[in-house]
C-alpha cells in the first residue's frame, strides 16, 4: 500500500490522504479550497483544529468519511461491525499502547494509522507517519483502546468541468472574502488573550498552526498543477517562517507575564501576512 506523508499532513490527514489514495480517488483536489478556510472544527482529545473542508472536497472528489468516535469498547465494537472485511481504516489511538510508535510505553498521546479487517482477528497495520508496514494489531486491543474508527468508502465524485486555473482563482476570490473576517476574528483573539487565562493564547497558537498546514497543501495543488509561479507567495519559505512565528507568539503569550508589547507585535505580523496574501490574491484573480 502506497503511504503518504508530506508537508502540511499530520497524522490523522496522513491517513486519510493513503486511504483515499487507495480507493484511487483525485485526493489532491481537496486541497484547492484549504486557503480561504477559517471554520476549524477543535478536537479537544488531539488539541489539533482540523479542516472540515478538506472531508467535504474529499467526498465530493469521491471518498466519503463515516467517523466514529468511541468512548467505550461497546462504541468501538458498534463501529467495527460497519467495517468490511478487506477494507482499510483509520484507527485513533493512544501511542503508549502502540508497540511501533516512538512513544510506546513512554509517554500517552494520540496517534491515528490504518489497519485492514481481517477474519482471523489481527489485522495488518500501516502508518504513514512512520512510512511503516509489515506491522500487525489485534482485533481485541483496537476495540479495547480505539477512540476513533473511521471509514473511506469510495462514492461517484460531484462532476466538476473546472479546469485547475479557474479552480484556484475560486479560492483567489474566497480569500479575498475570508480574509478581512479572518483578520477581524484575530483582533478578537488578541483582546481575549489580554484578558484571559494563558490558554486562549494556546488555541490561538493551534488556530495558527491549522492555517499554516493549509497553506502547505494548497501549496501542494498548485505544485502539482505547474501554478507555483502565478502565486509565488507559497513557494517563499520566509512566508511560512513568518506564519510560524505567528504560531510561537501566541505560545510565548500563553506562558508570559509581560503580554502587551508581544500581542501588539502579533497583530501586526497577522496584519501584514493577511495583506501579502490578499495583494497575491488579487493579481491571479485579475492577471492569470
Amino acid at each position: 500500500m502506497e503511504l503518504f506523508d508530506f508537508q502540511g499532513l499530520n497524522c490523522y490527514s496522513n491517513c486519510i490522504v493513503s486511504a483515499a489514495h487507495r480507493l484511487k480517488v483525485n485526493w489532491a483536489n481537496a486541497f484547492v479550497s484549504m486557503w480561504s478556510e477559517t471554520d476549524f472544527r477543535y478536537d479537544p482529545v488531539r488539541k489539533t483544529y482540523l479542516s472540515r473542508r478538506m472531508i467535504d472536497d474529499l467526498a465530493r472528489s469521491g471518498a466519503q468519511m463515516r467517523i466514529y468516535l468511541c468512548a467505550s469498547p461497546q462504541d468501538a465494537e458498534e463501529a467495527f461491525s460497519h467495517v468490511e472485511e478487506g477494507e482499510v481504516f483509520l484507527v485513533g489511538m493512544d501511542a503508549f499502547d502502540l508497540s511501533w510508535a516512538p512513544l510506546y510505553n513512554l509517554m500517552h498521546g494520540p496517534h491515528y494509522f490504518l489497519a485492514q479487517k481481517r477474519a482471523e482477528g489481527e489485522f495488518p497495520c500501516f502508518d504513514p507517519t512512520y512510512s511503516l508496514q509489515g506491522v500487525s494489531i489485534s482485533q481485541k486491543i483496537v476495540l479495547e483502546r480505539a477512540f476513533d474508527i473511521t471509514r473511506l468508502r469510495k462514492i461517484p465524485p460531484a462532476p466538476d468541468d473546472s479546469c485547475p486555473k479557474e479552480c484556484v482563482r475560486r479560492e483567489c476570490r474566497a480569500a479575498l472574502k475570508s480574509h478581512p473576517i479572518l483578520l477581524q476574528a484575530f483582533g478578537h483573539r488578541i483582546e481575549e488573550c489580554a484578558v484571559r487565562d494563558g490558554e486562549r493564547a494556546a488555541l490561538a497558537a493551534r488556530y495558527a498552526d491549522a492555517l499554516i498546514s493549509n497553506r502547505y497543501l494548497f501549496r501542494y495543488y498548485l505544485e502539482k498543477h505547474r501554478l507555483i509561479g502565478a502565486l509565488d507567495l507559497f513557494s517563499d519559505k520566509k512566508f511560512y517562517a513568518k506564519w510560524t512565528a505567528v504560531k510561537n507568539g501566541f505560545y510565548k503569550v500563553s506562558v508570559s507575564a509581560a503580554k502587551e508589547s508581544l500581542l501588539f507585535e502579533l497583530g501586526e505580523r497577522v496584519e501584514s501576512l493577511l495583506g501579502r496574501e490578499m495583494r497575491a490574491a488579487r493579481k491571479f484573480s485579475e492577471n492569470v
